[in-house]
């Protein structure tokens, strides 16, 4: 099911004016007119952020960069995609600066995931817990260790992470594979230094 259409079935809004017009406007440096552009579109983008981050804090510190990277970003918008579509990206792309934030400034163990990164089905075993899983992860290369975060810590679907990295979801899956299967020997063999 598609979304709800913003304004008429011509594109306008409820008092008159063309969404074209308001980012137009906006772009110009009306802050009337970003505000009523914005109006449309605020609770989707304050949801999807809800949906992402989650700690109320941190939504409301996303949310405000978002606002402003719009607000900033304006002038590049050429109108290829809708303005909600545009919105959402660079949405995202804060998003993502959060996660990413959130990542170099947390020393957060990886323990907690260790049964999710080693897969029985393939005769891996167990993690020991004796061997640090932390210890291994830190041996990876940095998307690696990026990517690990987003799917485990930030519980992306690899199609939002293949979005977030513009990576295709082929790549992103074949890239988990490898690094679930390094880890696994990396950790059974006890050599960090591996991957």
């Amino acid at each position: 099911m598609r979304g709800l259409k913003r304004g008429d079935e011509h594109g306008f809004f409820n008092d008159g004016c063309l969404e074209e017009q308001l980012v137009d406007n906006a772009r110009n440096g009306d802050k009337d007119a970003f505000e009523r552009l914005m109006e449309n579109h605020i609770k989707v983008i304050y949801n999807y952020i809800v949906h992402h981050v989650g700690i109320e804090e941190d939504v409301k510190d996303v949310m405000q960069e978002t606002m402003l990277s719009i607000w900033m970003s304006l002038i590049s918008f050429v109108g290829k995609s809708s303005f909600r579509t545009w919105a959402i990206a660079i949405t995202k792309r804060r998003i993502a600066d959060y996660f990413r934030s959130r990542y170099k400034s947390q020393n957060k163990p990886i323990d907690d995931y260790a049964d999710v990164l080693v897969d029985e089905e393939n005769g891996y075993g167990r993690i020991d817990n004796s061997l640090s899983v932390c210890d291994a992860i830190d041996a990876l290369d940095s998307p690696d260790k990026e990517l690990l975060f987003l799917v485990f810590y930030a519980q992306l679907t690899y199609g939002e992470v293949s979005e977030v990295l513009n990576v295709p979801v082929g790549t992103i899956k074949s890239r988990m594979s490898r690094i679930k299967a390094g880890l696994a020997k990396s950790l059974e063999e006890g050599n960090y230094g591996y991957l």
